[in-house]
């Protein structure tokens, strides 16, 4: 029986949800579903431990001794203080990684660690969630060990519910779901809602999401002076996409340094949920202007850009119901089964050897 590691930070300890630990987790859960139980095990690692003493080091080499494979997720962190020892343990068991990318800043990190290039281009694979990233790794690192695989969720138990349509004069809904945080863009929204009640247009927004806690004060004080506004916690994920069936349009106006493939544009998508995104990173590659979403330049204007695509929306059912059918069209290319496609082959041939 084949042995293969799943090597991450799950946030299992704390019970973290973001979009780290939740890719992690459905990569995990995904080969559990699909590889053979009589050919292979399937193990995993939380790094999350390691905060609570080194010492459970000790546990995590015992499991690389008895795999042929690691599937590894790691942040910048666990980059770079893991990757290289990781690198030479796999040289010397004689195990293949396969390095699954959350968010889009491996080019640019490794500006910053050239040493870490060359043990990079030997790995069995790379898969990066974003086109501009493969190229590239391709073009400045002349890496040829790149493959596109982007974002991914399963697919629900049953088809959510689309809400049904608002009644004249009722509030457009309004969803936020990421990790609550200035960065994502949290006071935008508020700004937003601002504006909107300022030129009378009915509207109403929910922030799903983990706090962040640099950003918790301030939002707390947004939120009791914006009487359209509510916080909803965390979402389970079985939960996602039919909670977001209930709602007209998607908010993300993040500008996060770290952005790759925003989990929740895929969430909106199976929900058949249109999108207003920040024309930030790699957004781009994901949205359909005027067909799955927006795409919102960030800087002066940025408020009223929002405010103006809310207002066309409010008042024309007929295309936010054509950009409904368009959303949920684009969410079929971010699957389980999408992603798995693409990385099977790479888990299943044989690769010993080749770290």
């Amino acid at each position: 029986m084949e042995k293969i590691l799943v090597l991450g930070y799950f946030g299992y300890r704390t019970g973290q949800l973001d979009g780290q630990t939740v890719k992690t987790r459905d990569v995990c859960e995904l080969l559990r579903r699909r590889l053979d139980t009589a050919r292979y095990k399937v193990d995993y690692f939380d790094t999350q431990v390691l905060q609570s003493g080194k010492w459970r080091m000790i546990s995590l080499i015992a499991k690389l001794f008895s795999c042929r494979k690691v599937v590894y997720l790691p942040g910048q962190n666990n980059l770079s203080g893991f990757f290289l020892p990781l690198h030479r343990l796999s040289r010397l068991l004689k195990f293949d990684i396969l390095y699954v990318m959350i968010g889009g800043w491996l080019a640019d990190f490794l500006k910053e660690h050239p040493e870490m290039v060359a043990p990079m281009a030997s790995l069995r694979a790379i898969f990066p969630e974003n086109r501009q990233v493969k190229a590239r790794l391709e073009k400045e690192y002349g890496f040829s060990n790149v493959v596109l695989a982007p974002n991914f969720r399963f697919l629900p138990a049953g088809k959510p519910q689309r809400p049904q349509p608002r009644e004249a004069g009722t509030p457009f809904r309004l969803v936020f779901l990421s990790r609550v945080s200035e960065q994502k863009g949290i006071f935008t929204v508020f700004s937003l809602m601002d504006w909107l009640r300022g030129q009378g247009i009915p509207a109403r927004v929910d922030f799903y999401g983990a706090l962040d806690e640099a950003s918790a004060e301030r939002f707390s004080k947004a939120l009791a002076s914006c009487p359209e506004a509510a916080y909803k916690g965390c979402l389970d994920a079985s939960g996602v996409i039919p909670a977001l069936a209930a709602y007209d349009l998607m908010l993300l106006p993040t500008f996060y340094e770290g952005e790759g493939f925003p989990g929740a544009l895929v969430e909106a998508y199976m929900a058949s949920l249109p999108v207003a995104v920040s024309d930030w990173k790699y957004n781009s590659e994901y949205v359909k202007e005027g067909e799955t979403g927006f795409l919102v330049p960030l800087g002066e204007g940025e408020v009223e850009r929002y405010g103006s695509i809310v207002a066309r929306l409010a008042q024309d059912g007929n295309r936010l119901q054509a950009m409904r059918e368009q959303a949920g069209k684009e969410g079929e290319k971010y699957t389980d089964e999408a992603f798995w496609r693409v990385f099977e082959p790479y888990l299943i041939l044989s690769g010993k050897g080749k770290a």
